[in-house]
């Protein structure tokens, strides 16, 4: 009896085996591989001819996989180890049902045209708060052969904000273009996001007729960023504000990095001025010619530009270490924030008096550098005395010609 249990149990395993692999078997000869991924099918864009060998334009394999996993409900688009040439542009209609995943740095997105990935807009299909985060994209390494011009992902009134998480965005113009016309965007998530020398990495773009209708309680943390002149993390044009965020950023701007910021208000005429408040900011960034926030109005009107930029509990560490003077070791404080109300040029003399904008007396303010200058000669410069609309400045004589700027607690 015993021998007849065992024969019958290894007849019945063996069949369920044949029966496994030819399920397995049948689901990846339709391009999809038996691997669930909360709760969707992976489709592998090798199954769709994908090359992977970095000089054959992949663009259109990829992009078959994607209408797939559409066609299909939803899953993850999943790019193995491999060095993926675009050509041309992917489009992802609903990025609420589909996510685009790679294995880590060994997957590499190579982005020679204009724009690699387009996500189209939500808001025309979703309208629930419950809805975000829903896509992703994640596990990878996009670079751009025009750093002059190409844009690694756009996307267009999100109202489902995909996820970006674990990626390495190297040498784009922009290499995340979130615009703004029709519909809010909100509760954006970058985590572990290295920017490897882009023009800008976040470029956050409005033109709606509510200029409130913008980016909102998100969260950037983790934001690595290595940087060279005229670069910045954040550029902000048309009217798009940032608010209710949290941003943890950390790295490198290069010795010679003039004219980069981490925030970068650029106003356009007749349009909303950019701005920011409300955020939680936690800035700790080397480097020795640099702004935190470099803001130009061109000719915009109203918004929020003028106004705070930073408010909340975020401690803003301009140079990843305290400034010098007074035991200050911030730009902001944990009760308020702090505007830029100057910026000024250090004389041969030992202090300068420096016009600055909403200062009272005895009005906290500290010093932060933007040149190599002003940065070598930060041990012994800070702001000594405040008066209505007037910031005495004590430093070193060797700072003379270093720019500083001046930021003053909200008041």
């Amino acid at each position: 009896m015993k021998e007849l249990q065992r024969f019958c149990f290894q007849r019945h395993g063996f069949i369920a085996l044949i029966g496994l692999i030819w399920l397995v078997t049948s689901v990846a000869s339709q391009g999809q591989t038996s691997a669930l991924d909360k709760g969707g099918v992976v489709f592998s864009v090798k199954a769709y001819g994908a090359t992977g060998n970095g000089t054959t334009d992949d663009t259109a394999s990829i992009q078959h996989a994607i209408d797939a996993a559409l066609s299909g409900g939803g899953g993850i688009v999943y790019l193995p180890a491999g060095r993926f040439l675009l050509k041309g542009t992917l489009t992802i209609s609903r990025m609420d049902l589909v996510s685009l995943v790679g294995a880590g740095m060994g997957t590499n997105l190579i982005v020679n045209s204009n724009l690699g990935i387009s996500l189209l807009s939500t808001a025309a299909v979703l309208t629930s708060a419950h809805l975000y985060h829903s896509g992703r994209i994640e596990g990878m390494h996009i670079s751009c052969s025009n750093q002059s011009k190409s844009i690694a992902v756009q996307m267009t009134d999100m109202v489902a904000d995909p996820q970006f998480i674990d990626l390495t965005i190297s040498k784009c113009d922009q290499a995340f273009d979130l615009i703004n016309k029709n519909a809010w965007n909100e509760r954006l998530v970058a985590r572990n996001v290295t920017d490897d020398y882009n023009n800008h990495l976040f470029h956050l773009d409005q033109n709606p007729s509510n200029q409130w209708d913008s980016y909102g309680y998100g969260i950037y943390d983790g934001i690595f960023i290595n940087k060279a002149a005229g670069q910045d993390v954040f550029w902000m044009t048309g009217g798009g504000n940032l608010y209710n965020s949290r941003i943890v950023i950390k790295g490198n701007f290069d010795l010679n990095a003039t004219g980069a910021s981490v925030f970068n208000l650029d106003g356009s005429m007749g349009k909303p001025c950019p701005g920011a408040v409300d955020n939680s900011v936690d800035v700790a960034v080397e480097g020795a010619s640099y702004s935190v926030l470099k803001s130009n109005g061109n000719g915009c009107k109203g918004g929020l530009w003028g106004s705070a930029f930073f408010r909340g509990t975020g401690l803003v560490v301009p140079m990843g270490k305290p400034a010098a003077g007074g035991g200050i070791d911030s730009i902001t404080n944990m009760t308020g924030g702090s505007v830029l109300a100057a910026t000024f040029t250090a004389s041969d003399a030992v202090s300068d008096s420096v016009a600055a904008r909403g200062v009272i007396p005895n009005t906290p303010c500290f010093v932060q550098p933007t040149n190599a200058i002003a940065a070598g000669a930060m041990n012994g410069t800070y702001v000594s005395s405040t008066n209505w609309g007037t910031v005495k400045v004590d430093h070193p004589a060797k700072a003379a010609g270093g720019t500083f700027q001046i930021w003053c607690t909200a008041q």
